[in-house]
């Protein structure tokens, strides 16, 4: 299992998986899983990773590592789930290489790189490893849930390189630490309490996706007698119904097992409380939060 918390070269993958065929292993492809949400190298990285050890001397292997997760920090990474969308795809790649190029050329005075080469490369990458992808974070839950054990492992130097969600940089939430790099939180060896998990029966929050947002006269109820205005700034938050799916996304890869929620009073005047407890889109119901966000 290749989890989030590492960076994956797909090319030196796939020569790995090859190579342990031929020996006879990996016979059925249900005992290689990647995760979904881990970060891929682009060949744009390993060009700034060598270009900068040629200046800098700082002794990498010129793979890639570090720039990709310098993007995976900048909030401009391309994950696996992105590769399997080719429209997902298509739009990071041309939004990187725009800043890439400029990089490249103007301050590390190396060639650029040409959008169509890369795209169509990574789409055969593509049809190779999407047999291979999916939640690892909610498989691993499943099999602890029926006994399993869980050894994890941090590699470095693996043909993942070295070793969210939401508002956190490996998963959506990680109110209470969040640990473990595979999607999983200390559950069930000791016993987290998310604290400040859920604010009532409610959500308010910035900018990005909302599911439930409350877009009328509720919604505006909610942020006055809850006070949501950003402490700072003062901006007014947006607010919406409770959403069951990603707290229980954030308990999962928490390991919580206690929530304190607060606020309850806020709601007292409303006679239906509502709940969310899946998406509809694209004509399919997601009671796990998609890795990608849809209308």
């Amino acid at each position: 299992m290749i989890g989030n918390g590492v960076v994956l070269d797909p090319a030196v993958l796939i020569d790995e998986i090859d190579m342990i065929k031929k020996r006879g292993y990996l016979k059925n492809d249900s005992q290689l899983m990647i995760s979904e949400e881990t970060h891929l190298i682009l060949p744009y990285h390993r060009r700034i990773d060598a270009a900068r050890e040629k200046i800098f001397k700082i002794g990498t292997t010129g793979r890639g590592i570090g720039p990709a997760y310098e993007d995976k920090v900048a909030r401009c990474g391309i994950r696996v789930a992105d590769l399997m969308d080719e429209r997902v795809f298509r739009e990071k790649l041309e939004s990187n290489l725009i800043q890439k190029n400029v990089y490249l050329t103007q301050v590390l005075k190396e060639d650029g790189f040409d959008f169509a080469g890369i795209f169509d490369e990574y789409l055969r990458y593509k049809s190779r490893l999407e047999r291979y992808v999916t939640n690892t974070s909610f498989a691993l839950y499943q099999a602890i849930e029926k006994g399993k054990k869980r050894p994890v492992r941090r590699r470095a130097g693996s043909p993942a390189g070295s070793g969210s969600r939401h508002l956190s940089l490996r998963h959506f939430f990680e109110y209470a630490g969040g640990k473990c790099l595979c999607g999983l939180g200390n559950w069930p060896d000791d016993d987290p309490c998310g604290h400040r998990g859920c604010k009532g029966l409610y959500h308010p929050r910035g900018e990005g996706p909302f599911p439930t947002e409350l877009e009328d006269e509720w919604g505006e109820k909610i942020r006055e007698k809850g006070g949501e205005y950003g402490a700072t700034t003062g901006r007014p938050r947006r607010c919406g119904w409770f959403d069951a799916v990603v707290v229980n996304h954030a308990i999962r890869v928490n390991g919580i097992r206690k929530i304190v929620m607060t606020k309850l009073d806020v709601l007292n005047d409303f006679d239906t409380i509502k709940v969310c407890v899946g998406y509809r889109a694209e004509g399919k119901v997601f009671h796990h939060v998609p890795p990608i966000s849809r209308s």
